[in-house]
């Protein structure tokens, strides 16, 4: 049997791509990458670098949502709290 997925696990995965990894009580994970300038990019753009980092190291996972959240500029806040594209997953293994 193979070790579990942890957030810390799919933060090394994705390495620079994403700024938070983090696990919700539903079991999901929750990957976000904070953004003040788009530069051409989306959430779709994200989603698929996502998934191709993470279809490279094998991870079985499903995706739950994804998406954009965006809102005005506040110096020093949180991720959660930026502007920022997110993509939700449940890793099928802790799923089972």
């Amino acid at each position: 049997m193979s070790k579990p997925i942890t957030a810390g696990r799919i933060k090394k995965v994705l390495d620079a791509m994403a700024d938070s990894v983090g696990k919700k009580r539903d079991g999901s994970f929750v990957i976000r990458r904070g953004f003040y300038y788009r530069h051409g990019a989306d959430a779709e753009t994200f989603k698929m670098a996502v998934c191709e980092r993470l279809n490279d190291s094998g991870i079985d996972y499903s995706i739950k949502d994804y998406g954009e959240h965006y809102t005005t500029f506040r110096g020093g806040a949180s991720i959660n709290a930026q502007s920022h594209w997110f993509v939700e997953i449940w890793i099928n293994q802790n799923i089972a």
